[in-house]
């Protein structure tokens, strides 16, 4: 035995300990409360929970018992396996979405062939709408003169005829709000297209590329200051603000839960709002931590359209709508 001693270079101890949890022939290593390596015939009740090691007479490891898990342990280990379980489910749906893009789409050709015969039908919708506003622009006008033939002759403009003349007002506008709502719809798909486009070119070519930015637009950046949601769910971002200042605030969906990103941005000329990002805040088993680190993002304006900024965000157009 003390040639075992020698052997390790560590103290020995026989007794103070719990029975041991094996036969005699075997030996335990262990970590005393002094940060000690200790190898004794006993483990400490202690010393149990911060592990040990089941040595043989010749000082071979048998066994490795791992040291208990503490509750911020225990809650984090949780916390990393139900953010796997969410990005697992995250991956398989994105991996059946881009299965339909390669089933739909053959080229980046094929989505802006499909986008162009969608707007057609739209557009046809609209011709047949403006149709019947002509229509009924015309009905009205023939109204109006019967009526003012009516007045000038002295009579009375009966009620049937002023209610036919608003309904026909009427029906305009609803004919009015039809055409609006077809103009969102395709504002609509070609933020679509423009996703699916580029995510089918990834899939295809490896590629990120971005062109589908709308190259007229002109921004200054009181046009991005404030705060701006995403319109759908799903992206990681859940918001961010440009405070005129220069500051500015993103918080996004992180690995432990929210994270607040902050940092200092700007907008150059070429629509791409530059942020350098200069700390991470995130809180983990109810404690918030503030991490220093320096990141660049550059996150491109392809269109403003009603109000809202489509912005190239994580690998696809995001729609931003402002806040409040």
């Amino acid at each position: 035995m003390n040639q075992l001693v020698r052997l390790f270079g560590i103290t020995l101890i026989m007794a103070g300990t719990f029975p041991a949890q094996s036969s005699a022939a075997q030996l335990f290593r262990y970590v005393n409360d002094q940060g000690e390596v200790v190898i004794s015939t006993q483990v400490p009740r202690e010393a149990a929970p911060r592990g040990y090691e089941v040595l043989s007479e010749s000082g071979k490891v048998l066994e490795v018992v791992k040291p208990e898990l503490t509750d911020e342990a225990r809650q984090a280990l949780l916390l990393k396996r139900e953010l796997e379980k969410q990005q697992d489910a995250v991956a398989k749906v994105q991996a059946e979405k881009d299965a339909e893009l390669l089933r739909l789409f053959n080229s980046v050709e094929d989505v802006d062939r499909s986008l162009e015969r969608l707007l057609a039908e739209i557009d046809t919708r609209i011709e047949v709408i403006q149709g019947n506003i002509q229509r009924q622009q015309l009905q009205f006008e023939k109204k109006q003169a019967q009526a003012a033939g009516m007045e000038r002759s002295g009579q009375k403009v009966p009620d049937a005829l002023i209610q036919e003349m608003k309904n026909i007002q009427a029906g305009k506008k609803r004919f009015q709000l039809d055409i609006e709502a077809f103009g969102k719809e395709k504002d609509e798909l070609r933020a679509e297209y423009a996703m699916r486009k580029d995510r089918v070119n990834f899939l295809l070519h490896g590629e990120k590329k971005v062109d589908q930015r709308n190259e007229n637009l002109k921004l200054a950046e009181k046009d991005v200051s404030g705060e701006w949601e995403p319109v759908e769910s799903g992206a990681d971002v859940i918001t961010w603000q440009a405070e005129d200042g220069g500051r500015f605030l993103l918080i996004r969906n992180g690995d432990y839960g929210i994270e607040k990103w902050r940092g200092n941005w700007s907008l150059n000329r070429d629509n791409e709002i530059v942020v350098v990002y200069f700390r991470k805040e995130f809180t983990r088993a109810g404690k918030t931590s503030k991490v220093a680190f320096a990141r660049e993002e550059r996150y491109p304006v392809m269109d403003s359209r009603n109000g809202d900024l489509f912005v190239f965000w994580d690998d696809s157009v995001i729609r931003f709508h402002k806040a409040g």
